[in-house]
């Protein structure tokens, strides 16, 4: 058997074409001047459209949705390594008008936002359930702000200033069932005097009720029945609710249960009803359009905060996402088009973090026919190219993503023991007989074209001679690079082929040197060997790693 190992040599690209549908594009900055790289829908040259900016720096992971002029700018959501996470409304690159903000610790904070601070009405609920809900200046808590503490059993109306309880205020204990009007500085007590404005701890039919089983403090009828602003903690259930009461039920307002999920929203008989936001500490974060307690609507936002995920889009009956959206996985990838009861199925395009762009019909993420193939340039990519050199190029281009999008049918009966995985591949090699596309037991990944197939081993030796001589003298450009590039000759080995000797053959190879990291995997190998099952020689076109190409090339049948 012959066996000769090819690799590429040659720089990165940093040059894109002109206008096309998607790219990717590198080297940009955000409106924080942190590096990004794009990839996702581009008009003049810019981030226009859908799309992710990809971080590299840290501390920021990702924003998934929308860009205009080079900049985020519309419905987004920005994912942080910490678990921090910024989703709402975005104009030029910053949080703008109303947002949800996710701390490291677990902190959730509903408000409004103005050039990426937090400016305006606000509600803050701390891990501990402490809840402070007021006006905000540049991420300052400023002006007139109610606190409930982390037990749930003090209630405060103050003025805030640089963050902190500044100037008159009122703070009604529980334990007591004492309300202190004075002024504060700093936070701190410091004498009693009449308040200087109207509040609901001051009211007349203020109450205080607490038992074994619950705290209410609030106004309430002369029925008894609970109206206007109320705070109630269920200490069974450990739940909490604090906001806006009507006929002895919560209309609007914050409710907290099992000291983890916190919900801000409207509320009816049948549970939440219209705009909410529901937070569970580090599991989810729903914003939308609620309906007897789900997320109902064409566009609403779920992020799994466990899988750093995001979907964007329509959802039906008890949370199913069915229907036009979008969804960001944890690997930067962007699938756009159809759902059915959470997968990816219709009409769709998928972009690869790389900036393959992969359209078609789907079916539970997979492709079932491709309608279209871009590569990171825009530049439309052939499934069927025309020469050997262009076949490389796309190979390559299909490969950072593990050539998954071009897997048809399974083939269990391929390399049953050393393989996982062996399908048809979509893409077809010219002159080829077959093309494959394997996955080892460690994940790597090969593809195989079969481009001889004969008992004839004069013919055989010629085609794997032929091959050989065609790959040494061809030029193509492959992925991430901008000027033609040559195959070099790495290792070239010789072993006699036994015709009815059905042993596994081995060859040892030199290593190649190191390609750049993000193309490292691109290799290319030809075999020549006996297929002792179908007693037939073949010659064989493998691209992937070197060791893996080695290994599927000595399998001995």
């Amino acid at each position: 058997m012959k066996t000769i190992f090819f690799w590429l040599a040659m720089g990165l690209a940093t040059q894109m074409p002109a206008q096309v549908t998607t790219r990717r594009l590198a080297n940009l900055k955000d409106a924080w001047n942190e590096p990004v790289t794009y990839v996702g829908e581009v008009v003049n040259d810019k981030p226009n459209g859908l799309g992710l900016f990809i971080y590299d720096n840290g501390h920021a992971l990702r924003y998934a949705g929308q860009f205009a002029n080079g900049l985020p700018h519309g419905k987004g959501t920005l994912l942080f390594k910490d678990g921090m996470v910024l989703t709402g409304n975005w104009q030029q690159g910053k949080m703008q008008g109303k947002g949800v903000n996710l701390n490291k610790d677990g902190d959730f904070y509903l408000g409004e936002f103005e050039a990426g601070k937090k400016q305006g009405q606000g509600v803050h609920v701390f891990k501990d359930n402490g809840i402070l809900l007021g006006s905000m200046v540049q991420d300052v808590y400023e002006g007139r702000c109610i606190f409930i503490n982390a037990n749930g059993d003090v209630i405060s109306d103050n003025l805030y200033a640089g963050g902190k309880k500044n100037g008159a205020g009122y703070q009604y204990e529980s334990a007591t069932k004492k309300l202190f009007k004075g002024e504060w500085e700093n936070g701190v007590w410091k004498r009693a005097n009449e308040g200087s404005y109207r509040t609901f701890l001051t009211s007349t039919h203020f109450f205080c009720e607490k038992n074994t089983e619950k705290l209410m403090m609030g106004i309430a009828r002369t029925d008894g029945k609970l109206e206007d602003t109320c705070f109630i903690k269920t200490i069974a259930k450990r739940q909490r609710s604090f906001g806006r009461y009507n006929d002895g039920m919560i209309q609007r307002g914050l409710f907290i249960r099992d000291d983890s999920t916190r919900f801000y929203g409207n509320f009816s008989p049948k549970g939440s009803q219209g705009t909410g936001y529901s937070y569970k500490v580090a599991k989810y974060l729903e914003v939308g359009n609620y309906t007897d307690d789900y997320l109902a609507g064409p566009d609403n936002t779920y992020i799994n905060l466990a899988k750093q995920t995001i979907y964007q889009g329509s959802t039906v009956d008890k949370l199913v996402f069915t229907g036009k959206a979008w969804y960001s996985t944890q690997i930067n990838e962007l699938f756009i088009g159809d759902y059915k009861e959470g997968k990816f199925t219709g009409q769709g395009w998928k972009l690869c973090e790389d900036g393959l762009c992969v359209r078609g019909e789907w079916l539970n993420g997979k492709p079932t026919s491709i309608t279209g193939v871009t590569d990171a340039n825009g530049k439309p990519m052939s499934l069927k190219p025309a020469t050997l050199s262009q076949a490389l190029e796309g190979i390559s281009k299909m490969q950072p993503s593990g050539f998954k999008d071009f897997e048809k049918e399974a083939l269990d009966d391929y390399y049953p023991d050393d393989y996982a995985d062996a399908y048809e591949a979509a893409y077809t090699v010219p002159k080829s007989l077959q093309n494959l596309i394997l996955t080892d037991y460690g994940g790597g990944k090969l593809y195989v074209a079969t481009m001889f197939f004969s008992d004839n081993y004069g013919a055989g030796v010629k085609a794997y001679e032929n091959l050989c001589k065609q790959l040494q003298s061809l030029s193509l450009t492959p992925a991430g690079m901008i000027k033609p590039a040559k195959l070099e000759a790495v290792d070239k080995t010789t072993l006699l082929i036994h015709r009815d000797d059905e042993k596994a053959q081995t060859a040892s190879f030199e290593t190649a040197p190191a390609m750049p990291a993000r193309f490292s995997e691109f290799q290319v190998h030809v075999a020549f060997r006996w297929r002792s099952i179908h007693r037939k020689y073949e010659v064989m076109l493998f691209v992937g790693n070197l060791a893996d190409a080695e290994d599927a090339s000595l399998e001995a049948f």
